[in-house]
């Protein structure tokens, strides 16, 4: 679980939407999928941040609202970026109905946990900050193994 109070969850956003970039190694930067028109900046700043990642993560698999698949080209773009092919991973988002902010937040959550990572940076535009934390629907935070 992210937070176990409303005031702990206004920490984490307000930090979230500080965009802060870091300054030493982290483990991971977790990529959410982005509108079209968002995508080029977003895989810009993945690229100038690689250096000092494990690795770089985005989603794929399920379907969209509009029924087509999730199957963003971000590996081709990132590597075209200068990002090495080894530090790309993907998050498998097949398991959910569909794929959106939410469920590639609960993704990277439980990638982050099974791999063991204690720094993450999110790279995202500050609209997914408010989904990737909500706690309603079929999934929450506090459910994860």
């Amino acid at each position: 679980m992210f937070f176990e109070s409303i005031v702990e969850a206004l920490e984490l956003q307000a930090r979230v939407l500080a965009d802060t970039v870091p300054s030493g190694p982290i483990d991971a930067v977790l990529l959410f999928g982005e509108t079209t028109d968002n995508e080029g900046s977003t895989l810009e700043t993945v690229g100038e941040i690689a250096t000092i990642a494990g690795k770089i993560v985005y989603s794929t698999g399920s379907k969209l609202l509009t029924g087509e698949a999730w199957s963003p080209e971000y590996g081709a773009r990132l590597i075209a970026l200068g990002v090495p092919v080894q530090k790309i991973m993907t998050a498998d988002l097949s398991a959910f109905p569909l794929a959106h902010t939410h469920t590639e937040a609960i993704a990277f959550a439980q990638m982050a946990k099974a791999e063991g990572w204690k720094t993450v940076c999110v790279v995202a535009a500050t609209f997914h900050a408010p989904a990737s934390l909500r706690r309603d629907g079929d999934h929450r935070f506090n459910d994860l193994p």
